[in-house]
């Protein structure tokens, strides 16, 4: 309870962060564009953490979050797990959404194009030099979260 309520004051704390006379700083469960490896180390004491890579632990696991990829250019936050079956689960694109729509308001951007069989949705919030985009895809008429993505772009970018 005591590291959810940790959680949760860091999420705060990290949203509330603003440029000075802008909008706060983009993020989701506590992680930013500018997150790295070292920032979150200990908070995934039971998860095999690589150079740029962490294989998140279930009993580490907040937010849904199963993996974390970061490199010098964007932080993606995976939600794909294996459920007890086998078969990869992720959570309801709606779900996820409507907690980043709750702190950021409706999207900016909006791109809805096919990978493969999948038809997928990129929804993208804008503040300052940063970018997130929640990305999800329908399988059997259902839309999943796949990931989020931060990062910083060069002004007008998505």
């Amino acid at each position: 309870m005591r590291a959810h309520l940790l959680f949760a004051g860091i999420a705060a704390a990290y949203a509330s962060l603003a440029y000075a006379g802008e909008e706060p700083r983009l993020g989701f469960a506590g992680f930013g564009a500018a997150t790295r490896i070292d920032d979150v180390r200990q908070r995934y004491p039971n998860s095999l953490v690589t150079e740029s890579y962490i294989h998140v632990a279930a009993e580490d696991s907040t937010d849904q979050i199963f993996g974390i990829a970061i490199s010098k250019e964007q932080v993606l936050l995976i939600f794909e797990r294996k459920s007890s079956d086998g078969q990869k689960a992720y959570p309801f694109c709606d779900d996820v959404y409507d907690r980043i729509s709750s702190m950021y308001g409706d999207p900016n951007a909006e791109q809805n194009f096919r990978e493969e069989a999948l038809k997928v949705q990129r929804r993208i919030w804008r503040r300052g030099d940063e970018r997130m985009a929640l990305r999800c895809f329908w399988r059997d008429g259902v839309v999943y979260a796949e990931r989020v993505e931060l990062y910083k772009v060069a002004d007008g970018a998505l």
